[in-house]
C-alpha cells in the first residue's frame, strides 16, 4: 500500500505533515536515490532517506487514551505562561510521534478528552460529516422554561449554517451554600 511521502515521514516521527513538506521542498529527502518532490507516493518497497539516514516505515499500533481534563488546564499543545496543558497528563510515547487531541475543552471546563497517535482516526472523529454526537453538562443561571428549551433546540445560524442541540434535558436544581453544593 502506498501513501504520500509527507504522511510517511510524519508517521516515522519527523514532524507534522507541513514540516515534512518543508523538508521535501528543501531537497533533504531522497526516494530511491533521487531528490523527492511534493506529491509523490511511497510504499514499503521504496528506500526513503532523510539527511543521509534511512527512514523505516512506521508500523505502530494505534493507541487511544481517555483523559478527564481538570478545570484550569489548557486543551493545547502550546504552553502559555505557567498554565498546565493536557499533554502534561499523558504518558510519553516510545516512538517520536505525538499524541493528537480529538477535540478541545475550554480552560474552565472539565470533562472527557480523547487522544490518539493516529491522525486518520482523529480526523474521522472530529469531522462533522461523521455526525458523532457529543454530550455536555452545562450549569446555567436563571430560570429554565419550555420556551428556552425550544429556542436551544431550534438552533442558531452561523455563516449560513444552523448549529443546534439534538437534545436538551433539564437536570436537578442545585445551590451552593458556604462552598457546598446542595440539591
Amino acid at each position: 500500500m502506498s501513501e504520500r511521502l509527507q504522511k510517511f515521514l510524519a508517521k516515522a516521527g519527523l514532524g507534522s505533515r507541513r514540516k515534512c513538506e518543508a523538508l521535501i521542498k528543501d531537497g533533504r529527502v531522497l526516494v530511491n536515490g533521487k531528490v523527492a518532490q511534493i506529491g509523490i507516493s511511497v510504499s514499503e518497497h521504496d528506500e526513503v532517506i532523510y539527511d543521509n539516514n534511512i527512514i523505516e516505515a512506521s508500523i505502530d499500533e494505534i493507541k487511544l487514551i481517555a483523559l478527564n481534563k481538570p478545570e484550569g488546564v489548557l486543551s493545547s499543545s502550546v504552553r502559555e505562561k505557567n498554565i498546565p496543558i493536557v499533554f502534561d497528563y499523558l504518558p510519553n510515547l516510545k516512538n517520536k510521534r505525538n499524541w493528537i487531541s480529538i477535540g478541545r475543552l475550554d480552560i474552565n471546563t472539565s470533562g472527557l478528552m480523547l487522544f490518539t497517535n493516529d491522525g486518520s482516526f482523529a480526523n474521522y472523529c472530529m469531522h462533522p460529516s461523521n455526525i458523532i454526537d457529543r454530550e455536555y453538562l452545562v450549569r446555567a443561571r436563571g430560570e429554565f422554561s419550555l420556551d428556552k428549551k425550544n429556542m436551544m433546540l431550534s438552533g442558531i445560524e452561523i455563516d449560513g449554517e444552523i448549529h443546534k442541540f439534538t437534545d436538551v434535558v433539564e437536570g436537578e436544581k442545585t445551590e451552593v451554600i458556604n462552598g457546598f453544593q446542595c440539591v
